[in-house]
């Protein structure tokens, strides 16, 4: 399994909000055909002076491309973990390697190669109270004029 970050940005798309009936999605100007059984980490910034907290976590499903848009790729998983709140990051000795890697969040969807980030962000997900934390949902069947799909989080950018 491959390991993946993505930037909620706040500044573009508002402050992150999880939805629990909706599952877990992103959108992305990434390739995502080959994302399938890889795990997605979502990361947003807030607050004065600013901090980064991981969001989410799940493994991609399904893969969907609309057919126009800056964002059209997109993946989605019925099942995954929300950080309820989200996790601060930025004090963890893994994180500056994750902004090197990532391009302080300005590469959209990064593969993380590091064992050390992905070990790091691992045990963020495992030693959280799992009360609330893990959330399955079923996603709704939807058609639109770009195909059947599956209703999801919000789409979030990269």
């Amino acid at each position: 399994m491959r390991h993946f970050v993505q930037y909620h940005n706040p500044a573009r798309m508002g402050s992150y909000v999880y939805k629990a009936r909706d599952g877990f999605g992103i959108s992305t100007d990434k390739p995502v055909d080959s994302l399938r059984g890889d795990r997605i980490w979502l990361v947003t910034r807030d607050g004065s002076p600013p901090r980064y907290r991981l969001c989410e976590t799940f493994i991609v499903e399904e893969v969907d491309r609309l057919r126009s848009g800056a964002q059209r790729n997109q993946v989605f998983s019925r099942s995954g973990k929300a950080f309820l709140p989200p996790i601060p990051i930025d004090s963890a000795s893994w994180f500056q390697a994750l902004q090197r890697t990532t391009g302080n969040f300005a590469f959209g969807l990064q593969h993380i190669k590091s064992r050390a980030i992905t070990a790091g962000l691992l045990r963020l997900a495992t030693n959280i109270d799992g009360d609330g934390d893990t959330h399955r949902q079923q996603l709704r069947p939807i058609r639109s004029r770009h195909g059947a799909g599956l209703a999801r989080q919000n789409t979030i950018g990269a």
